[in-house]
Formats: structure tokens, C-alpha cells, sequence
């Protein structure tokens, strides 16, 4: 990943940290959402977010290395602020597929 050759270009890449992280999250959340289940309720209703991919298990672990950098990167405190924001079932994902 790119932002790993300079993790702090995510600090300057916009002037809100928190809209930065957020999308990069957001897209690591898609590859969760079940192909069946496209929709908002996939964010705060039941929780119906799948395993990663099979097959993909090096993806996923770089992922999973990539998200701790940046939550190390950005910081706690404002790390804790965009967690805040994600909609419960993301916060799950990121808890139980990620240990953040």
C-alpha cells in the first residue's frame, strides 16, 4: 500500500484526518458486505457483515497490519473521535476482524 511507503502523507492528505481515515475504512468495509445485502441496513441493522473473501487471506492480513499503522499514525485521541462516527455494526467488524 502506498500510504505504507509514507505513512504521514495521510496527515496532509486533508485537512480533516477524520474524512481520510473514514474512507479509507469505508472501503476496506465493502469487502464485508454480502453481495445479497447491499443496502444502508447493512450498517446499523442486524449485523450481516461476512467474513473476508476465501482465498484472500494475505489481502486481508495486510489490511489488518495497514489498519493498527494508522490507527498508530493518526492517534489515539483522534482515532477514537472517527470510531465514534462509524455506525455500530462497522465498530463490530473492525473489533472482531481487525482487534481494534
Amino acid at each position: 500500500l502506498a500510504i505504507q511507503a509514507n505513512p504521514q502523507s495521510i496527515k496532509s492528505a486533508s485537512p480533516d484526518i477524520a474524512d481520510t481515515v473514514t474512507s479509507f475504512l469505508f472501503a476496506l468495509v465493502s469487502w464485508h458486505i454480502p453481495p445479497d445485502n447491499i443496502s444502508p441496513s447493512v450498517l446499523n441493522g442486524n449485523y450481516a457483515f461476512v467474513a473476508f473473501p476465501v482465498g484472500n487471506d494475505d489481502l486481508q492480513y495486510k489490511f489488518g497490519v495497514f489498519l493498527h499503522q494508522l490507527k498508530s499514525i493518526v492517534g489515539v485521541e483522534e482515532w477514537n473521535i472517527v470510531e465514534k462516527k462509524f455506525p455500530v455494526n462497522v465498530r463490530r467488524l473492525l473489533r472482531e476482524q481487525y482487534n481494534l
